[in-house]
């Protein structure tokens, strides 16, 4: 999947160069030519237009709207919250994607950092924080999250253990009888593409933090490749898979 900076408008425009320059994305000017994903700078914020469906809302995060909103309020009736086991420790998110998991633990309290290794998810998530810190009702918030773009998988081996949990919620396989996706989830099929099955990201995270691996999975799926896990807490659509570490 190509994608391009485009900037909205003139003045947009330096802060176009200077995430096309973070991001390695290229940066068109004078148009998008063929281009299947647009990440746009707008007075409003970065958001991503998909040229595929041209007549879907384009996404941008808004953590204090809507589902995320209602699923701040739930506390301790998350599963979410409950996986990450007692207390409040500090939280590998190591894949973040739109950041949805993460905010909600930040809403219970947990200190999360955030790693993204796709530049354009990456770029969006830097710009949601910046956004959440700009509203009153977010600024506690955007202090308990901190994001960290790059390859988790290389920064947990090349790292010892800084994190008590370790977060992953990889992509999920795909249904044999595949249901009509939500708009974020088919954008980041398409943006990440297949992944490995996880197996290295679960070996990555069971060496690397001190106390859990909590991983989030379909209901009907395997868990991932590799030892089993130790606990899980089941739901409807999806259930957590824990693997404890031991001290």
């Amino acid at each position: 999947m190509e994608v391009v900076v485009v900037a909205q408008q003139e003045d947009c425009l330096p802060l176009a160069r200077s995430i096309a320059g973070e991001t390695g994305l290229p940066l068109w000017e004078n148009g998008a030519g063929e281009a299947d994903y647009l990440l746009m700078v707008t007075p409003q914020g970065l958001e991503v237009q998909c040229r595929l469906a041209p007549r879907e809302k384009p996404l941008q995060l808004a953590w204090l709207q809507g589902t995320l909103a209602y699923r701040c309020k739930q506390g301790g009736k998350e599963q979410l919250a409950r996986a990450m086991g007692k207390g409040q420790p500090l939280i590998l998110d190591a894949t973040a994607g739109l950041g949805q998991d993460a905010f909600v633990l930040a809403c219970q309290g947990y200190s999360v950092t955030m790693m993204e290794r796709n530049p354009l998810l990456a770029a969006l998530l830097r710009d949601g924080l910046q956004r959440l810190a700009q509203q009153a009702e977010g600024q506690s918030l955007a202090l308990r999250l901190k994001l960290q773009a790059g390859d988790s998988v290389d920064y947990m081996l090349a790292n010892g253990g800084g994190h008590e949990v370790v977060y992953l919620d990889p992509m999920y396989p795909q249904q044999p009888r595949k249901a009509a996706q939500k708009k974020e989830m088919r954008h980041l099929r398409s943006l990440l593409g297949e992944e490995d099955g996880g197996e290295r990201l679960l070996l990555a995270a069971l060496g690397y933090a001190n106390r859990r691996v909590v991983v989030k999975r379909p209901s009907w799926a395997p868990p991932l490749p590799g030892p089993s896990p130790a606990l899980t807490l089941p739901g409807s659509s999806t259930r957590f898979d824990i693997y404890l570490i031991q001290g």
